[in-house]
């Protein structure tokens, strides 16, 4: 998850949090994609050309238990958010919905995130989860942390990765 929020907050300013539509969407979305992946510590692992971040984006798109929403803003994308709605892997009888990616545009407006979480929990609860989770990566800013715990997340667990041979 990345965070970064830099222009002041104007409430008359209309964010409108849609799912995507490959069919406009697409450039604006594949700029951002290669956004984020510039902002990460670790992306050796991510797709890296055009054409992979659109096979990536599409697969993503074509899972039942997948959703992809936009953020736009005065017609450009300025974020996105992606989750994942299925039972939890040790108890099936309670469902989860788990964060694949989250990004927000370096100039987007400051209610972006949080109007992109708040949408994406609502989506959770309407879809009967009883667990959200989202991620914090090493290069998301340290206003993260606070912006979790604002809606009720506590942290449980730091991963690892790293390259095998």
């Amino acid at each position: 998850a990345l965070l970064l929020l830099f222009p002041k907050v104007r409430r008359h300013e209309v964010i409108n949090i849609r799912a995507i539509d490959l069919s406009s969407d697409l450039p604006m979305v594949i700029n951002g994609m290669r956004d984020f992946i510039s902002r990460m510590d670790y992306h050796e692992f991510l797709p890296d050309t055009y054409e992979d971040l659109v096979e990536s984006l599409t697969r993503l798109i074509s899972l039942d238990c997948t959703e992809i929403l936009v953020a736009e803003h005065d017609g450009d994308i300025v974020g996105g958010i992606g989750m994942v709605y299925a039972p939890c892997m040790w108890n099936l009888k309670v469902f989860t919905a788990e964060e694949l990616f989250w990004w927000v545009a370096k100039d987007a407006p400051l209610s972006t995130a949080l109007r992109l979480l708040r949408h994406v929990n609502s989506n959770a609860v309407t879809r009967g989860c009883k667990l959200i989770s989202f991620k914090s990566l090493s290069s998301s800013p340290g206003t993260l942390d606070k912006v979790y715990r604002q809606m009720g997340l506590i942290p449980i667990e730091t991963t690892y990765m790293g390259v095998i041979s």
